[in-house]
């Protein structure tokens, strides 16, 4: 018995290592993420892509899951993509990735240009799966050029449509600018279209240019619906502060939602585990934080320097020769059939 319970064990192990995350080191990597729209990928490095601006003859990166959604899951570990420029004006669903049901967590995008036609973001055009701890936003001192955000419809500086769960997250200094004649474009500065989808510990802290008068835009949320679930977000943005508790946005003056805050703003958010106080005013005006952020203080709101916090559990140390094991539930199904068909087999010789 106890060698079948070892034999079993041996079966389960070699089922999971064949189980491996594709490793990103460059931009050329992560274009070529468009080759298998199903697979896990691993963000190994800090990545520069300022030679799309010369790709595909000024069309720049071509968003991973453009044509046919991205099913399978991004983990950045923390680390940064710089200066990606996408020039596709008169295409839809434009961002790093087009659309998907995808997991994506741990990844930020700074001194970005990208430009689109509907379902346009930093991040993702049109969202649905999981999201944390992901943001968007300009450096402090960059180029102006930098940092741009444009579309027509469902526009967003995170998300552009997003029916997904998004926790952890936020866009700071990456501008959101509307561009076309729709007089209802749905222009957000952390999500363009927000109709059902749910977003959680999240912040803006940038600016949206639209039109006066024009249908659907915000400071947060360009359109949102009685379905979707805001809880604990804020936005600081142009004259105008606010806040989501849970579910109601709620406006406040600057002097209530910066430290010291007033004693009903903030009511039961949690500021050891997922935010953090900017008591000095020296980080992001006196705004909240998020906890997992690290922080160097600037001279001002929204240009404001972030950097991850590598988690040292999560951390990969491996050598050029070495897989990264990553989990899989159709694998354990195929273990799990692996080892009825050993016992099936051992009872027939019986």
């Amino acid at each position: 018995m106890f060698k079948r319970f070892l034999f079993s064990i041996f079966v389960c192990l070699i089922v999971f290592s064949v189980a491996s995350a594709a490793r990103i080191y460059d931009c050329n990597d992560l274009q070529n993420m468009r080759n298998d729209l199903t697979a896990d990928y691993i963000l190994m490095n800090d990545i520069n892509c300022s030679e799309t601006v010369y790709w595909n003859d000024g069309l720049g990166f071509e968003p991973i899951g453009q044509l046919e959604p991205f099913t399978g899951s991004f983990d950045g570990r923390g680390f940064i993509i710089y200066n990606l420029t996408i020039n596709r004006s008169n295409e839809d669903y434009v961002g790093l990735f087009g659309r998907g049901s995808m997991t994506i967590r741990r990844v930020g995008l700074e001194d970005h240009i990208i430009r689109g036609k509907d379902n346009v973001a930093g991040l993702v055009g049109r969202f649905s799966g999981n999201m944390d701890r992901c943001f968007v936003r300009k450096s402090e001192g960059s180029d102006h050029s930098k940092g741009w955000i444009y579309g027509e419809h469902n526009v967003g500086g995170v998300i552009g449509f997003n029916s997904g769960i998004i926790t952890n997250s936020y866009n700071v200094g990456s501008r959101v600018r509307r561009s076309g004649d729709s007089i209802s474009s749905r222009i957000g500065g952390f999500v363009g279209s927000n109709p059902n989808g749910t977003i959680k510990y999240s912040y803006v802290a940038s600016s949206v240019y639209a039109q006066e008068g024009l249908f659907m835009q915000g400071a947060f949320a360009g359109y949102a619906t009685s379905n979707r679930v805001f809880v604990r977000n804020y936005f600081g943005i142009l004259n105008f502060d606010a806040y989501t508790a849970e579910g109601e946005l709620e406006g406040r003056e600057y002097s209530e939602m910066r430290y010291p805050y007033d004693e009903d703003t903030y009511v039961d958010w949690d500021f050891v585990r997922v935010w953090s106080n900017d008591i000095n005013g020296d980080i992001n005006r006196g705004y909240p934080v998020l906890a997992w952020e690290t922080h160097t203080p600037s001279s001002g709101f929204g240009g404001t320097t972030f950097e991850v916090v590598k988690e040292e559990e999560e951390e990969i140390d491996i050598e050029e020769d070495t897989k990264f094991i990553e989990f899989d539930d159709n694998l354990v199904i195929i273990g799990l059939i692996v080892l009825i068909l050993y016992f099936v087999t051992k009872k027939r010789r019986r």
